[in-house]
């Protein structure tokens, strides 16, 4: 694009903080020298603060260009040919620091570096920087090796280092996820790694996961992540500043500008216009399918609310948001994604820390069964919120949620405890839909214990209970124990018409996962048995992607 920009064109290279626009400008200058005979020349305009040109950059510009011009003087007719320059420009704050330039570069070319894509340059065609693509940053082994093709002495061009075993694509690829993909950063925690022949490329992956810190270790001799973001936020009006922060409290990911307007107590078409404005400026990033804050500059968004927003606006914000992602998701019941279930977690630990117990409740029940990393510590939290809002319903629910995660540890003895607890917890509510849910539970505890007298005694109320419109999900489950129960002591074909049922009801509640599950058991049962007698398989499915061999009170 340089070398074919014609006498008097203007390339700019645009992009978030760290995106590595100047070293991109840079290395261009470097591959089109041929092109430009009269020379190469580099300014840097930040010390301009935005207006006009730094000083010493006037008498550098006037030996550039021809006698007969000067900045700002338009060549007479019949002025010597102009010389042929590549001018790059870095720091660029506004189109009014390059345009009174132009008249007189009649035979360079210039390229800018700037943040935001300088308006009203004629001719002016651009390039937008941003983050490594996730297969970009697969190949970045060498960097962290010190045998990646950087120029000598750019940062992460440091001599071959031994950065501890396991260091392949997949650690890279974590470490910079955890960069943002940013090129600035990915660098400098390859410098930190450089600097820190003690450290491991585990050790620096596990210091970048605390987001608390993150910052922090990213900051190596004179080049510090942070405080080149913080440039661009400094760079914005205070109406903008607010803006990012307070989006800040939304979960990472994409989101929209309904989204948008509860974290910023606006309307969605103002809240749109905010986004935009956040987007030219770089500190959002905006696609097809949405927006959202780039790793990094989310983290810093974080921090500054913490240190600039006083407590009651943030609390505020905070329930604003979590009202708008719990309605979101009671809207569509069960059907929450992998990314939207990880910011409902967020949240519900938000409002659970805000003292916004109801709101915590709503955003763990939104989570319907879906289990996090760290799920016993998320339903725990829930039970806490629920006894504190005094909401015996709640209890049950999570108590039954908990029993259910003890039940796939193995931890007996605790998931009957628990669910005995949700069942006594529903009973006093004179919640009969939960109850029945309990009753699964220690449904599917006796039927692992090879007692299905007790498991038939338990499902034949619960699957009654749950046959009343609106409880398709707690009849589900029951369908599914009754279905394992049909295949220990009655047979394929009872299995079989249990599964079906289940598979209706999966269709019914628009739940692939356990339409999916359905359908396998289905599939499973039409396989010929092994050895000639007993199920079709000794491996069998009993929750979705739950598999037991030689599952107790299942034959085998």
């Amino acid at each position: 694009m340089v070398r074919s920009a014609p006498a008097g064109g203007c390339v700019a290279v645009t992009g978030m903080p760290g995106a590595g626009k100047t070293a991109l400008a840079v290395e261009a200058a470097h591959r089109v020298a041929d092109a430009f005979p009269d020379g190469r020349l580099y300014l840097d305009l930040r010390d301009g603060a935005g207006h006009g040109l730094p000083p010493g950059a006037q008498s550098v510009l006037e030996r550039l260009l021809p006698a007969s011009a000067g900045p700002g003087a338009a060549p007479a007719d019949g002025a010597p040919q102009a010389p042929r320059v590549l001018l790059v420009l870095d720091g660029v704050g506004s189109e009014t620091q390059v345009r009174p330039l132009l008249p007189a570069l009649r035979g360079a070319v210039v390229l800018l570096v700037a943040r935001r894509v300088p308006a009203g340059l004629p001719g002016l065609r651009s390039v937008l920087l941003g983050p490594w693509r996730p297969d970009e940053a697969q190949r970045l082994v060498g960097l962290f090796t010190g045998r990646a093709g950087t120029r000598p002495g750019a940062l992460g061009g440091t001599a071959a280092l031994d950065a501890g075993p396991g260091l392949g694509p997949d650690t890279v690829a974590e470490i910079a996820e955890l960069c943002g993909r940013l090129p600035l950063a990915v660098r400098t925690a390859a410098a930190q790694l450089a600097a820190r022949p003690h450290w491991t490329a585990a050790v620096l992956a596990d210091r970048l996961r605390d987001e608390g810190g993150r910052l922090d270790v990213l900051r190596t001799g004179d080049v510090d992540v942070r405080a080149r973001l913080l440039d661009a936020y400094g760079a914005c009006p205070e109406p903008q500043r607010r803006a990012f922060r307070l989006l800040s409290l939304l979960p990472p990911g994409r989101f929209g500008a309904r989204q948008a307007a509860a974290a910023l107590d606006l309307t969605e078409t103002r809240a749109s216009a905010a986004l935009e404005s956040l987007a030219d400026e770089r500190l959002v990033a905006v696609d097809r399918d949405g927006c959202h804050l780039p790793e990094l500059l989310r983290l810093l968004a974080v921090e500054r609310l913490a240190l600039e927003d006083p407590p009651e606006v943030v609390r505020a914000a905070a329930e604003r948001v979590c009202r708008a992602y719990a309605a979101a998701a009671a809207a569509e019941p069960g059907r929450v994604s992998d990314s939207g279930a990880r910011g409902l977690v967020r949240l519900a630990r938000t409002a659970y820390g805000a003292g916004l117990w109801a709101l915590a409740v709503r955003l763990t029940d939104a989570l319907a069964g879906w289990v996090p990393d760290d799920g016993e510590a998320v339903y725990a939290l829930g039970l806490d919120a629920a006894r504190r809002c005094a909401d015996r319903s709640a209890q049950a629910r999570m108590r039954r949620s908990l029993g259910e995660l003890a039940w796939q540890y193995r931890r007996v003895e605790q998931a009957h405890e628990l669910f005995s607890g949700a069942l006594e917890l529903a009973r006093e509510a004179g919640d009969e839909e939960e109850a029945a849910r309990a009753q699964v539970g220690l449904a599917e505890l006796c039927l692992d214990a090879g007692e299905s007298a007790a498991a038939a005694a338990l499902l034949e109320p619960a699957l009654a209970a749950l046959s009343a419109p609106g409880r398709a999900r707690g009849r589900y489950e029951a369908s599914r124990a009754r279905a394992l129960l049909a295949l220990a002591h009655e047979g394929p074909e009872s299995a079989r018409a249990w599964f079906g049922e289940c598979l209706e009801l999966a269709g019914a509640l628009r739940d692939q996962r356990l339409e999916v599950y359905a359908l396998r058991s289905l599939r499973a049962l039409s396989l010929p048995p092994e050895g000639g007698s007993g199920p079709a398989s000794r491996a069998v499915e009993i929750r979705p992607g739950l598999w037991r061999i030689h599952p107790a009170g299942v034959p085998t």
